[in-house]
């Protein structure tokens, strides 16, 4: 089993704390401390948490990687396939933030009859039709922004398939809590001339309706944007990790069934 304290405390349940609260080296040193005893897939993927917020991409992969392993062997098969969901978005988010400038190409698009000529600026455009409808608590103009096909990724919960079921899970996170978030593009690569690669910053506030409750999280979204026959940029894939705040903030602790608080999937 994970190695415990002296003082009879607990590592991973430290470790989580620590992700919550923000101070991610913290959190490494305490799942290190665990899995110095016996490796536990827990406290692995607590480790692959941390090295997620410390941008450490050799650690993300190897943790998680050894996670799922541990997971599948104990037969867990739905915390496997949870962490095999975050490494597909790792794949996609180190790998995008790495490439060159001069593998990217220009194209053009249209998003709110604004016209851009880059992917970048179809991602700029994009992110700002995002912030719109999430600020309005509007789902049906969130919903448009994605392609009829499109499939929507939600951190620990099930696939979303169409504007449709998008709409209605963003709508159950608008009766929730009145959420505010700004958007910026992280990244945009053009793999085709009707495909968009693209990276998506989020910083967000959620206001719960029930008792006033205020919390604040950050995201990063990958995106896989398909260019309509219409000429529209829309969103064909989209998934996210969520990061807890930096120390001091409101974040709450991330619980360990992997679930982050319902308000904050937007």
């Amino acid at each position: 089993m994970a190695a415990e304290r002296p003082d009879g405390t607990d590592p991973i349940a430290d470790g989580w704390a620590a992700l919550g609260e923000g101070p991610w080296l913290r959190a490494r040193s305490h799942f290190e401390y665990a899995l110095a005893g016996q490796e536990a897939a827990e406290a692995l993927e607590g480790l692959g948490w941390a090295g997620y917020c410390l941008d450490d991409e050799a650690l993300t992969f190897d943790a998680r990687e050894r996670a799922y392993r541990f997971y599948r062997e104990a037969g867990k098969d739905r915390s496997a396939a949870r962490v095999a969901a975050w490494l597909a978005s790792d794949c996609l988010e180190f790998q995008l933030a790495a490439l060159s400038a001069e593998t990217r190409r220009r194209t053009t698009m249209t998003i709110d009859t604004k016209p851009a000529t880059s992917a970048e600026e179809v991602v700029e455009s994009l992110c700002q039709a995002y912030a719109s409808a999430v600020n309005a608590s509007d789902s049906e103009a969130y919903s448009k922004l994605f392609a009829q096909d499109a499939v929507r990724m939600p951190p620990g919960r099930p696939l979303e398939y169409g504007p449709e079921q998008i709409r209605a899970g963003e709508q159950a996170d608008y009766e929730v809590a009145r959420l505010e978030v700004t958007s910026t593009p992280g990244d945009a690569l053009q793999a085709a001339d009707d495909w968009i690669y693209a990276i998506a910053h989020i910083e967000g506030s959620a206001k719960a309706h029930a008792d006033g409750a205020k919390s604040t999280f950050r995201a990063t979204k990958t995106w896989l944007l398909q260019r309509q026959d219409s000429g529209e940029w829309l969103i064909a894939r989209q998934m996210w990790n969520l990061k807890p705040k930096a120390a001091g903030s409101q974040t709450p602790a991330r619980r360990t069934t992997g679930r982050p608080p319902r308000a904050t999937r937007a």
